[in-house]
């Protein structure tokens, strides 16, 4: 269900996209993963900054 949500948004926000088109290349034009992937890139993201950079000290005591 969220993929679809996902591709219907990708097609809205690049407009001219018949409902009938493949939805890749509006993905890979505006540099959408797909969300199966976009979640753990977040965590480990998040992950990354909480290590590597200045961020609040509730995130930094929590991750330890």
């Amino acid at each position: 269900m969220e993929s679809a949500v996902q591709n219907a948004a990708a097609q809205i926000t690049l407009g001219g996209q018949s409902p009938r088109d493949h939805v890749r290349p509006p993905l890979n034009e505006l540099h959408w993963l797909p969300v199966t992937y976009r979640i753990p890139y977040k965590v480990a993201f998040l992950m990354f900054m909480v290590h590597d950079s200045p961020c609040p000290v509730y995130l930094s005591e929590t991750v330890q």
